[in-house]
């Protein structure tokens, strides 16, 4: 009788001993499948997160679709003006592939009130610039040390965005690069006038 309780508890042994080495295999091969099925979805994540990186446009800060005409010449319109060779846009006169300077039969660009110039939206209509331009900056931004900054007078203010007096059209492209890559500028525009409106 004492031999068979023995011989039970031997063969039980062997059993949980051996129940217990395939639970380790079996443990063992889970953690290793679990960490690396982890590894993988993690190197995608990693992939993804790059690939969308590298699909980032950088930050548009300025229209390119709006484009100044430098070549023309644009005046006020009033009943007396007559000017050969100009066309009537609205309340204002024009003239493509001008050269700023007198003739017979053409105005003293110089007696003109305003130095204004054609810009051409997006390929299809005229608006008229007269070099003046609207600027939103980002939050907390001195605008007084950016205005000495960039030697610039302020018109009025809204909100986050202030409108600029006219600063001449032989400075602004070079201003307005560096506004493209000056951190406090969140973007910036031509100040349009719309032709068929009546200036006061």
């Amino acid at each position: 009788m004492m031999a068979l309780a023995e011989l039970l508890i031997l063969g039980r042994l062997e059993f949980t001993e051996t129940n217990m080495n395939l639970f380790k295999i079996c443990l063992f091969t889970i953690i290793f499948f679990n960490s690396t099925l982890f590894a993988s979805l993690n190197t995608i994540e990693k992939n993804d997160f790059i690939y969308q990186k590298k699909e980032e446009t950088p930050i548009v800060k300025f229209d390119i679709n709006k484009k100044i005409l430098n070549d023309s010449i644009v005046l006020q319109w009033d009943q007396k003006t007559n000017i050969e060779g100009f066309k009537k846009l609205g309340n204002f006169l024009y003239k493509l592939n001008a050269v700023e300077q007198s003739n017979e039969n053409t105005i003293n660009i110089n007696e003109n009130k305003k130095n204004l110039k054609l810009v051409e939206v997006r390929g299809q209509k005229y608006m008229i610039s007269d070099s003046s331009f609207i600027i939103e900056f980002g939050q907390e931004i001195d605008r007084q040390k950016f205005n000495k900054e960039y030697s610039i007078i302020p018109k009025y203010e809204m909100g986050s965005r202030t409108a600029y007096q006219p600063l001449g059209f032989e400075n602004l492209n070079e201003v307005f690069k560096r506004f493209g890559v000056d951190d406090r500028v969140i973007s910036f525009e031509l100040d349009l006038i719309d032709p068929n409106v009546v200036l006061q």
